[in-house]
């Protein structure tokens, strides 16, 4: 068994403690606008992933309902900023699969026989319209929340993109909101992490 030397062990710390200042700093009010599922989701709801790039969030994952392929889970990702999105087909993959290896080729993966059609997501109340990849039971659908309330007075406002990956969830039951504290999904993730650790 090799231990950590003292420098190795220093780098870990460092972070952790790092990760753990971003985690505290989306504490409250996000750092733009952030959804989630609300109704009938799978729960527990908890934040999921987070991507910076030059200190500025660019996209905030909200994952509802645990671990595993059998169970049903969504997974509602909001980006802002983004110079690379990640098309339809890998959100999904990545969901399904999990994320590559640093030491693998992405054009390894699976490419899927996944089905294009257009559906209805309610967001904020309203219908909005979305395009939808489907393979099997697993989808993902990408919907624009142009503003903060959706209204031409605030045209203005930071452009939203939401990404939803769905498994075992009819894309029909989706309502999404407006993630006013990201603290609570924030105490969800540690209580899940916990609940793995154990």
């Amino acid at each position: 068994m090799r231990y950590a030397t003292e420098d190795e062990g220093a780098r870990v710390a460092e972070v952790l403690a790092e990760a753990a200042r971003r985690m505290a700093a989306l504490r409250g009010a996000p750092p733009f606008r952030v959804f989630a599922a609300t109704g009938p989701a799978p729960e527990p709801a908890w934040f999921a992933e987070g991507h910076r790039r030059d200190d500025v969030w660019q996209r905030i994952t909200v994952r509802h309902g645990r671990s595993g392929q059998d169970e049903a889970a969504l997974w509602v990702t909001s980006a802002v900023r983004d110079a690379a999105p990640v098309s339809l087909a890998e959100s999904l993959r990545l969901e399904r699969d999990g994320y590559p290896r640093a030491d693998e080729d992405p054009s390894a993966r699976e490419a899927g026989a996944g089905r294009m059609s257009r559906a209805e997501v309610v967001v904020g109340g309203a219908p909005r319209a979305a395009d939808v990849l489907t393979e099997g039971t697993w989808w993902a659908a990408r919907i624009e929340a142009a503003t903060d309330t959706d209204t031409d007075a605030d045209a203005d406002a930071e452009s939203v993109t939401v990404t939803v990956v769905g498994h075992q969830v009819p894309i029909g039951q989706v309502r999404l909101a407006t993630v006013t504290d990201l603290g609570p999904y924030l105490d969800a993730r540690e209580a899940e992490l916990a609940r793995r650790r154990a």
